[in-house]
Formats: C-alpha cells, structure tokens, sequence
C-alpha cells in the first residue's frame, strides 16, 4: 500500500516579529502548483521587514492566503502537500 502524502504547513512563528498581524505582499504560486526545494512561495510584510518564505520540501503547494491579505501571527499561510521522490530516479 503506497504512502499517503505528508502535508506540510507554512507558519509565520512569533520569534520573527512583534507584531500580531503581518501583510501578504505576494503569493508567487498558484495553488495546485508543484513546487521544488527553495521555490519562493509567498512574500510578507512584518514591522521588522520584508521576509520570503521558500519551500522546503517539494510537492503540492495549497495557498491560504492572497495578496493584500492580512493575517494573523501563527495562522497558516499554505501547505505543500509533499511528495514522495519517484522511485525510478537514480541515486549517485
């Protein structure tokens, strides 16, 4: 029986800001886009900056959230729906 996909949630954690709420400036991806490693996903705005969350694991990106959006400390952002490597890839 093969693997159900692992889904992956996308955060902003209360350590990077002060605030309550950050700006969703850009979202780079469509939802239902597949996504590898350090894809730039979305773009938000803190008090502190501007800060681009990259994808770290490759699969199904699931946006939550829109340009202009605003958007409290802790809720999510996307998920990305990983994927398992395809088994005929080689291995060096």
């Amino acid at each position: 029986m093969p693997n159900m996909p692992t889904s992956i949630e996308i955060r902003v954690d209360r350590e990077s800001t002060n605030d309550e709420f950050i700006d969703i400036l850009t979202v780079y991806r469509a939802d239902g886009d597949l996504v590898v490693v350090g894809d730039e996903l979305i773009e938000f705005e803190t008090s502190k900056g501007v800060v681009v969350v990259a994808a770290e694991v490759a699969g199904v990106f699931r946006t939550q959230v829109v340009a202009g959006d605003e958007v409290a400390i802790g809720a999510v952002l996307a998920r990305i729906e990983a994927i398992e490597p395809s088994h005929t890839e080689s291995v060096p």
